[in-house]
């Protein structure tokens, strides 16, 4: 069954903070997959996606911002673990489609062939 709009997780500015340990901020990488889809539905996965404060741009150490690939998404967060990070983003693709395909990694990341962004190129959930 899939969710309505305002039941969506909001994870904007979201801090899970567990007292026995030092909250600290990561960087979440999620690849989401809604199989045999209309490419429509992955119109409405970024809208939500966004809204809950993942964005399709990954930003180097240098400053320099680059475009994820189709249905990628970023988000820094404090004190979430990968696993919350994946039921968030699962409960947020269902409102797409009953069955996504979620793959979330944390951490450092390195990347290669990314397209930058640009003026010609912007950011598209800007």
């Amino acid at each position: 069954m899939l969710r309505q709009r305002n039941e969506l997780p909001i994870l904007r500015g979201m801090e899970i903070i567990d007292p026995k340990k030092p909250a600290r901020w990561t960087h979440m990488t999620v690849r989401i997959e809604l199989p045999d889809t209309p490419e429509g539905d992955y119109a409405r996965l970024h809208a939500d996606m966004h809204e809950a404060g993942f964005s399709r741009i990954i930003t180097s150490g240098e400053g320099r911002s680059f475009h994820l690939p189709h249905a990628t998404y970023n988000k820094r967060v404090r004190g979430m673990s990968y696993k919350e990070a994946r039921d968030a983003a699962v409960v947020i693709a269902r409102h797409s489609h009953p069955e996504p395909r979620v793959l979330v990694i944390a951490g450092p990341r390195a990347w290669s062939g990314l397209k930058p962004v640009t003026a010609a190129n912007p950011d598209p959930d800007a």
